[in-house]
């Protein structure tokens, strides 16, 4: 892999590198897309500051304090900052919770906002997946395959390479849906159909997972009450329509 890259006269790791280039890209899109629908982009670009900085900080608090034992002895390494020592899940939670508090404080229209938002978070986790893909923040499972990648001696899938294309799919999909006038929030929970289908159909090839019960995947598990929660929620809409 490539875990350093060469901007100018610069070496920088692959990972954060590129996680940030994606965020800043899907709030680029993101904006442009409120634009479209009549939001103001600096709102997008308000939102996903804030949510950023307030997510990052909430989910290093979090797991400071679910391993409090570990910085009782070395107090001030608890506000050292590394994307490997941040509770993502709850991260993501106080990120929401901001984004949402946002909204309602500048009467913005949540679905519409999220339709704004599916594009550019689309872009933002394809980027930001290339950058965990170079950095060998994952491993995939072994793999005979000819386009199979050598980790820690084995050949394996690349599996965080497969998420990017499945994500810059999507994002062709999502494109193609906007030409059609649609109900607002149908492209956020288009996006979030596809991108859980995509988790559920390709966590298969990432080793070392996380799981639960009977060896049940986590994230299979999550993704497919993501996408029964949002049929739901289309099957819905579209009854009341």
């Amino acid at each position: 892999m490539t875990p350093f890259l060469s901007v100018g006269p610069l070496t920088l790791p692959s990972y954060p590198f590129l996680v940030i280039i994606g965020l800043w890209a899907g709030m680029w899109l993101a904006a442009k897309d409120a634009g479209r629908l009549k939001v103001e982009g600096d709102h997008v670009y308000n939102i996903g500051l804030y949510s950023l900085v307030g997510g990052l900080l909430g989910g290093r608090a979090w797991y400071v304090l679910a391993h409090r034992e570990s910085y009782a002895g070395v107090p001030l390494q608890a506000f050292s900052l590394t994307l490997n020592a941040v509770s993502l899940p709850e991260g993501a939670i106080i990120g929401l919770a901001i984004a949402l508090i946002y909204s309602k404080r500048y009467r913005l229209s949540i679905p519409t906002l999220a339709d704004a938002l599916a594009p550019g978070i689309t872009l933002a986790l394809a980027i930001g997946g290339l950058g965990a893909f170079l950095g060998s923040q994952t491993q995939g499972t072994p793999t005979a395959l000819p386009w199979g990648i050598v980790q820690f001696g084995e050949t394996r899938h690349p599996a965080h390479l497969y998420l990017v294309l499945a994500a810059l799919l999507i994002l062709a999909i999502l494109r193609a849906a906007r030409r059609k006038r649609q109900r607002p929030g149908f492209t956020f929970l288009l996006f979030a159909e596809l991108y859980a289908g995509s988790r559920l159909l390709l966590d298969p090839f990432f080793a070392l997972p996380a799981t639960i019960g009977a060896g049940f995947r986590v994230v299979q598990v999550a993704a497919l009450a993501v996408m029964v929660l949002v049929l739901a929620v289309m099957a819905r809409v579209e009854k009341s329509a």
